[in-house]
């Protein structure tokens, strides 16, 4: 395992690579994948509607900010200090 950790992309050789990948498919054959794994991936239409109130509150808020900064900006531009 010392071995994995210290050995860089660069000093694997191929046989070491098929090697991890078939004790990894051997893994997955012998304790496989349960159900909630695989589901998570499946993206729905409630998804896609939650993902897009968050962008529009977030959009509400960034033009909400940018406007008070520009109202700070212009009455500090138009009061004389002196």
């Amino acid at each position: 395992m010392e071995w994995l950790e210290e050995v860089g992309s660069s000093g694997m050789r191929v046989s070491d690579v098929i090697n991890i990948i078939r004790v990894h498919m051997d893994h997955v054959k012998a304790i496989g994948m349960d159900q909630e794994s695989r589901d998570e991936d499946e993206w729905t239409e409630d998804d896609d509607e939650f993902v897009d109130t968050i962008l529009k509150e977030m959009e509400a808020k960034a033009a909400t900010d940018e406007s008070d900064k520009g109202e700070d900006n212009s009455e500090s531009i138009g009061r004389d200090d002196g």
